[in-house]
């Protein structure tokens, strides 16, 4: 779940299209970010809009597809439908943020749940270790940023491609993962991520946006949430320590 607006397309930096794989350096000196996560960073500050598609095959196979749009200033509207995952019956979820908080709706055997996460969590350490379950985030993004991309570009699409250990992805262990992302040309927006690989059980994972649009705004309305009537919000916030109101609420 990954782009670049107009604006962006307009780089006199662009490196003109490749005819053949070349590996991305890292330049001499101090650490640089990678131009791709450089370039994803600013994606994100300009809205857009985009349909995705997605499988993953691991014990059992599972697709769905969906609608995102981003407002930018962690602003977010997600519609997604995932295949026969709820006793064989179509999961539709939702996920809407606001800029100050994140709503998840999505059904269960019992009814409708809600539940709320403070996006102030993102900027607290303890929080996000708690919510992560000791996951080391540090050792991901170290890892991503030691992997080294061969590039091609073709027909105006950028393709990078990586073969990477779990453990460069976080993980812990040696098993190889094959990694391609295609991308725009032009706005490097995400056209396609796959993976490939793993332990014992192969996990093969696609994910596909059509259909986008940079839009020079989107209404405020769409990043405002009202739980259905009578549904009561869990705050997960105050059990992470993050601001959080009293633990339920109730439109």
């Amino acid at each position: 779940m990954a782009f670049a607006a107009p604006a962006l397309a307009q780089d006199p930096a662009a490196k003109p299209p490749a005819s053949q794989p070349q590996a991305t350096q890292p330049q001499a000196g101090a650490p640089a970010k990678p131009e791709l996560l450089t370039r994803l960073e600013a994606i994100l500050q300009k809205p857009f809009e985009c349909d995705v598609n997605l499988s993953a095959q691991a014990e059992d196979e599972t697709s769905g597809s969906g609608h995102v749009a981003w407002g930018g200033a962690g602003k977010l509207a997600v519609n997604l439908t995932l295949k026969g995952v709820m006793e064989g019956e179509d999961l539709t979820m939702k996920l809407v943020a606001d800029g100050k908080d994140l709503y998840a709706e999505f059904p269960t055997p019992q009814g409708t749940q809600v539940m709320k996460l403070s996006l102030a969590l993102l900027k607290n350490k303890d929080a996000v270790g708690q919510l992560a379950q000791g996951m080391d985030f540090s050792a991901v993004l170290e890892g991503v940023n030691k992997i080294q991309f061969k590039e091609e570009v073709k027909d105006g699409v950028r393709n990078l491609t990586a073969t990477v250990s779990e453990s460069d992805l976080g993980g812990d262990g040696d098993e190889k993962v094959n990694v391609a992302l295609a991308l725009d040309e032009k706005t490097w927006f995400p056209r396609s991520l796959k993976m490939v690989g793993g332990g014992e059980e192969e996990v093969n994972v696609e994910l596909i946006t059509s259909g986008v649009q940079f839009p020079e705004s989107i209404p405020a309305e769409r990043f405002q949430y009202t739980a259905p009537q009578g549904v009561p919000v869990i705050d997960l916030s105050m059990f992470l320590g993050v601001g959080g109101g009293e633990g339920e609420e109730e439109f």
